[in-house]
């Protein structure tokens, strides 16, 4: 009789945790609710929202993407509504696709626009007579597909990784032998949604590993003055005028590498793309729709 009555007590057991794409999703859908004011089952209310909010359609994609992830199996959502989330999310996937095929440059892409093997012949003239802190800049830059303004952020760290459940922290990891063994970013823009991020030691050249040497652990590579988000990119963008000619800004960068992959791998498959643009931590929506440019 006490041993039933002791099951009949029992709590019952916790729920499982949540996988990485559910936790995504519910941080999503509560900020929807939050910044909205609106439940989820609103469908007319989170649509207006969302309409009024945001003029990228990849972020209101985004946005019903999660949405629809985290409500499509739940028997008690209002499967009308629903449906309308589904439906509006492809039709934003349609016309995303759309984009990508007819994105031509802006007057102010024509402005400092630069070619991709342009660039590629700068960083050379770079290497040849540059400064080892210039060298390092043109090697992060092109020697992987470039990201934001999170590099500004570096500091070097030798002999030892981050700890591997570091949340916080830009490093370039170094061994013994001076040789680079990753980049790995915590701190950017799109973290949230895609966590800490590391690129292989091997893409990198000489630039970056020579200029590494000459600093302590946990130095940060770019001086304080040019952390600033407008400082970077005006650095930046003087140093790739200096020896290309062209006073490209990041963007610019992004988007010529973008456009000359377009160009020279017409065959690129989907995983490809979905690695390259992981590298330069955004969406293969954003790849193809905003950073592909054409004349």
């Amino acid at each position: 009789m006490r041993a039933l009555r002791a099951k009949r007590k029992a709590a019952p057991p916790p729920p499982p945790p949540l996988t990485a794409a559910e936790l995504k999703r519910k941080e999503s859908n509560d900020r929807l609710v939050r910044m909205s004011g609106c439940p989820l089952a609103d469908g007319e209310g989170i649509m207006n929202f969302l309409d009024n909010r945001y003029a990228n359609m990849d972020t209101i994609r985004c946005y019903l993407a999660n949405l629809v992830g985290a409500v499509r199996d739940d028997p008690d959502f209002p499967q009308d509504v629903l449906e309308m989330y589904r439906k509006r999310m492809l039709r934003l996937i349609e016309l995303i696709r759309q984009a990508y095929g007819s994105n031509t440059k802006s007057e102010r892409d024509k402005k400092n626009w630069i070619d991709w093997p342009d660039l590629i012949t700068g960083k050379q003239k770079c290497d040849a007579v540059g400064t080892l802190y210039e060298r390092a800049l043109f090697s992060l830059y092109t020697d992987s597909p470039p990201r934001r303004g999170e590099y500004r952020f570096l500091r070097v760290l030798k002999g030892v990784p981050p700890p591997a459940d570091s949340t916080t922290g830009n490093y370039v990891v170094v061994d013994d032998d001076d040789n680079i063994v990753c980049v790995t970013l915590a701190d950017y823009k799109t973290a949230k949604k895609y966590g800490r991020q590391t690129l292989h030691g091997d893409r990198f050249g000489e630039g970056l590993k020579e200029y590494c040497k000459t600093l302590m652990t946990g130095e940060y590579l770019f001086k304080q003055t040019q952390r600033s988000p407008s400082a970077w990119s005006q650095y930046v963008a003087t140093v790739v005028k200096r020896y290309s000619g062209k006073r490209a800004t990041i963007n610019t960068l992004r988007k010529s590498y973008v456009s000359h992959l377009a160009k020279t791998r017409p065959d690129i498959t989907t995983n490809q793309k979905k690695q390259i643009a992981a590298d330069m931590g955004t969406s293969v929506a954003m790849f193809e729709s905003v950073y592909r440019k054409v004349d």
